[in-house]
C-alpha cells in the first residue's frame, strides 16, 4: 500500500509540472537578423537546405525613442545560460542547434545546421526558455521568448511578412 501511495504522490508532482511548464506565456519579443544589427522590416531566412548558419536574435529596446543610456529591455540573459535553453519549434524542427553566444545582455548568436523535418514549412521559431533569462518587462514575465524565422531556398535577410502561416 506504501508504493501505491509514493507512486500516486509521485505521478501528482510529475502532472503539476508539466502543466506549470504549460502555463508559460508567449513573448514574440525578438527580431532576427544575420548581423547584430536589426534591420527595419526584415528578418532572417533559414535555408531548406543543411548547411551551417548563423542567427542574430535581437531584443530592441521597449524606449527606442529615449537616450541609449536610459532603454528598458525585455529581459537579460541569466549567468547559467546553456544550449538546453534554446529550441527551434514549428517549421524549423529538423535543425539542430551547433551553439550560441550571449552578445549582450539582450542579444545573442546562434548556429543551427541538419535539414528541416519539413521540407515545405515556410517559417518557424526560436524559443528560449524562461529559465534562461531574468524577466525586466511585464510581458516577458512567466514567458518564454521567440524569435521569428523565414524559411526559403536561400539564406539571408528577407522581407518580414506582417502575419505568418505555414501553409
Amino acid at each position: 500500500m506504501r508504493q501505491l501511495n509514493k507512486l500516486a504522490l509521485l505521478t501528482t508532482i510529475f502532472s503539476l509540472s508539466l502543466v506549470s511548464c504549460s502555463n508559460k506565456s508567449r513573448c514574440e519579443c525578438f527580431e532576427t537578423s544575420d548581423t547584430p544589427d536589426y534591420v527595419e522590416g526584415m528578418c532572417y531566412q533559414v535555408s531548406r537546405k543543411n548547411v551551417i548558419e548563423t542567427v542574430y536574435l535581437i531584443n530592441l529596446p521597449l524606449n527606442p525613442e529615449d537616450d541609449e543610456k536610459n532603454y528598458r529591455y525585455d529581459f537579460e540573459w541569466k549567468d547559467d545560460m546553456r544550449v538546453e535553453y534554446i529550441s527551434l519549434e514549428e517549421g524549423l524542427q529538423g535543425k539542430r542547434i551547433i551553439s550560441f553566444l550571449k552578445l549582450t545582455k539582450h542579444s545573442m548568436r546562434v548556429t543551427i545546421d541538419s535539414t528541416l523535418a519539413d521540407p515545405n514549412a515556410t517559417y518557424g521559431y526560436i524559443k528560449i526558455s524562461h529559465l534562461a533569462f531574468t524577466p525586466l518587462s511585464e510581458r516577458a514575465q512567466n514567458a518564454n521568448l521567440y524569435a521569428y524565422v523565414s524559411i526559403g531556398d536561400e539564406r539571408g535577410l528577407v522581407n518580414k511578412p506582417t502575419t505568418q502561416s505555414n501553409e
